[in-house]
């Protein structure tokens, strides 16, 4: 009873289980650079690394990564110094490009095969929960740039500009197994598939105002991206060309991990059950008294057409899971000894599927529901896109386990990220007044994450995972500080 009560022996009946776990990472790093400036004209940079993990097996463990760097500070050559008009506007330029190959590192001991405990029959025992995979190797990006760095009116402006691409090689993949082989999970993670990301990235920032009680700074940065699958595994030979999952789809030649899933087509108003359009564009209707799919009539006829079926071929593409642009704005202004800096981020171009949306707040159980079931189906004629309730049909209604384009929302936002008041004491008059004991005194007060505006209803569109999914997320915190900062 000691061990059941503290949690350390689990389970019920005979069959009881006790255990925990611990585990160790490593990572290990050597590097050499070599940097080469002439006459700060000409630029030339090399570095080499050689970078082992502990989630590789020893024989894999290690990979060498180079990178190469040149610049050409353009605005030294005698041609610009005797332009009137290109001094003047274009004080420093410098032209830039570089190439490295960089290591992907790894989570957990894909290379092992472990076991777990289990039950074989009413006996506790031990069996395999992941076939490793000794020849597995470091992900490698192979990333190019080329850019330009530019100093405007005598470095009052700052505009920086680059083009990247970065091709992403070895990944590792789960690559399904056949059922038969009686493989845990029914995969294995191997080096497979290829894919690239490529965008412009700009920052332009200065003074914006310049005055003898008042400045105004201002910097900006903003990021264009795009991705894509370029290839996946093969299976007998054969090239795979998209691997379906719950509510995403790996594609070739599409971005990484979109949303996939049915297209909703709302309420029937006469009967309050839920439609789709099935591949065809075809309007299905879900008869929620016995589950089955039946051709619609049409939104406002509670008659049932042929039966049918909506399954993954009626599937269809639902958004992209990563943002296609992001950045932000950065603004400071100084009056006399009061200071105020304002950040402000952005992202959008995503959609999230909002899981927690549709398991919890829509729940059929009539417990913890959100303010959206208010607006359920209740009387014939009613428009609505929320479907009629019936205690325990949650996962029919809601299509629990599926994406639907009825939970899939934008992920765009700002967010005022940051924002701090101060006031600094004038030094000279502090050094006088305590004689020289304090040299700087300076109040503030901070407050982080005060704000965001997104038209998506779960909690913070920016803590969705990587393949756009909302399964019960915690939004980022809001911390609001103050203090003194003194200088003796």
């Amino acid at each position: 009873m000691f061990f059941i009560g503290r949690n350390i022996i689990s389970g019920t009946g005979a069959l009881q289980f006790a255990g925990g776990g611990f585990g160790r990472s490593g990572f290990q790093s050597l590097f050499a650079r070599v940097n080469y400036d002439f006459a700060s004209k000409y630029f030339l940079q090399a570095s080499v690394r050689r970078d082992g993990q502990s989630s590789l097996a020893p024989e894999n463990r290690f990979g060498i990564f180079p990178g190469f760097s040149a610049g050409w500070r353009i605005s030294e050559e005698k041609f610009w110094d005797n332009s009137k008009f290109l001094r003047e506007w274009f004080s420093d330029v410098k032209i830039k490009s570089s190439y490295a190959v960089v290591g992907n590192q790894l989570t957990g001991f894909p290379y092992l095969s472990t076991f777990s405990s289990a039950a074989y029959g009413n006996l506790p025992g031990l069996a395999p929960n992941l076939v490793g995979n000794r020849s597995l190797q470091w992900e490698q990006n192979k990333k190019y740039d080329v850019g330009v760095d530019i100093a405007l009116k005598g470095g009052r402006y700052n505009l920086t500009v680059d083009w990247f691409l970065n091709d992403l090689d070895k990944l590792v993949l789960a690559v399904p197994t056949p059922n038969s082989a009686g493989i845990p999970g029914n995969s294995i993670s191997q080096n497979i598939g290829t894919a690239r990301n490529n965008g412009i990235e700009v920052s332009l920032g200065g003074d914006i105002i310049r005055k003898k009680d008042f400045t105004w700074n201002a910097s900006w940065n903003h990021t264009v991206l795009t991705n894509k699958v370029l290839s996946l595994y093969t299976i007998g030979g054969n090239p795979v060309t998209n691997i379906p999952g719950t509510y995403n789809l790996l594609n070739v030649n599409s971005s990484l991990n979109v949303l996939w899933g049915l297209q909703y087509a709302g309420v029937n108003t006469a009967n309050g059950n839920p439609m789709y359009y099935n591949a065809a564009n075809q309007l299905v209707q879900h008869n929620i008294a016995n589950g089955a799919f039946y051709f619609a009539n049409g939104k406002n006829d509670p008659t049932f057409g042929a039966q049918t079926t909506l399954g993954v071929a009626d599937r269809r593409f639902l958004g992209l899971s990563l943002p296609t642009y992001f950045g932000g704005f950065n603004n400071s202004f100084r009056y006399k000894n009061f200071s105020l800096d304002v950040l402000i981020r952005y992202s959008g171009g995503n959609k999230i599927m909002n899981i927690t949306r549709q398991e919890a707040l829509l729940s059929q159980n009539f417990h913890n529901n959100g303010v959206e079931i208010l607006n359920r189906w209740t009387t014939p004629g009613q428009v609505t896109d929320v479907p009629r309730i019936v205690q325990g049909q949650s996962n029919a209604i809601n299509q629990v386990g599926v994406a639907t384009s009825r939970f899939v929302e934008p992920g765009d936002f700002v967010r005022l990220q940051n924002l701090t008041v101060s006031y600094t004491f004038d030094s000279k008059k502090l050094n006088e007044k305590t004689n020289g004991y304090i040299r700087s005194l300076r109040f503030f007060i901070q407050g982080q994450n005060l704000a965001v505006w997104t038209k998506y209803t779960g909690l913070d569109p920016e803590n969705a995972s990587q393949a756009g999914q909302d399964n019960a997320v915690s939004p980022q915190l809001r911390v609001i500080s103050t203090g003194v900062s003194v200088g003796f």
